[in-house]
C-alpha cells in the first residue's frame, strides 16, 4: 500500500541510494549495507521482475532482508536500492488508508431489485481512497515525480 501511496503523491523521500548486484529469495546482495537501517524503506529499481517498495527487516553483512517475498533473479546485474526517508505523518495515513480499505473492501457500488436500481458513488468523489484521502495527502504530494535520470522510466 505505501507504494501505491508514494506513487499516489509522486514523492518517494529518496535520502540516498546505492546498488545491488543480487536478488534472491533470502534478500538483497548490496554493495554498502551501511547506509541503509531496518526499519527504513527501500525502493528497488531496475530489476527483472522485484521493483517495489520494501521495508527492510534486517541486514546481516552486504544482504537486505525485506519485508515482502522476492524472488530469485538468476541474472547478474545492477539493481538501484534507494534508501526512503518517508515522514511518520504519511506513514501514520498510510495506516489509516489501509485501515479505511479493509473496512470499505466490500463496498457496493450498485443494486437491484425488480424494475428498481441504484448506484452509489460514480462521480468524482467514488469512495476510493484516493479520492477520500486527497485533502489529507496534498501536502505530501510533488508536482511531478522527480527522479534522477538513471531512474526514469
Amino acid at each position: 500500500m505505501i507504494e501505491q501511496i508514494l506513487q499516489e503523491i509522486r514523492n518517494y523521500y529518496i535520502v540516498d541510494g546505492g546498488w545491488a548486484s543480487k536478488v534472491d529469495a533470502d534478500g538483497l546482495i548490496v554493495n554498502d549495507a551501511g547506509i541503509y537501517m531496518p526499519g527504513a524503506y527501500v525502493w528497488v529499481v531496475g530489476s527483472v521482475i522485484n521493483d517495489g517498495v520494501y521495508k527492510v527487516i534486517g541486514i546481516e553483512g552486504n544482504k537486505l532482508t525485506v519485508d515482502g517475498s522476492l524472488q530469485a533473479e538468476m541474472i547478474e546485474r545492477r539493481y538501484r536500492v534507494y534508501l526512503l526517508g518517508i515522514p511518520k505523518a504519511v506513514l501514520d495515513l498510510a495506516e489509516e488508508i489501509m485501515a479505511y480499505n479493509d473496512k470499505n473492501a466490500s463496498g457496493v457500488k450498485s443494486e437491484s431489485l425488480g424494475d428498481y436500481s441504484v448506484s452509489y458513488g460514480g462521480s468524482a468523489e467514488d469512495g476510493s481512497w484516493v479520492s477520500v484521502f486527497k485533502k489529507r495527502l496534498a501536502p505530501y504530494r510533488k508536482a511531478y515525480l522527480n527522479l534522477p535520470t538513471h531512474v526514469r522510466w
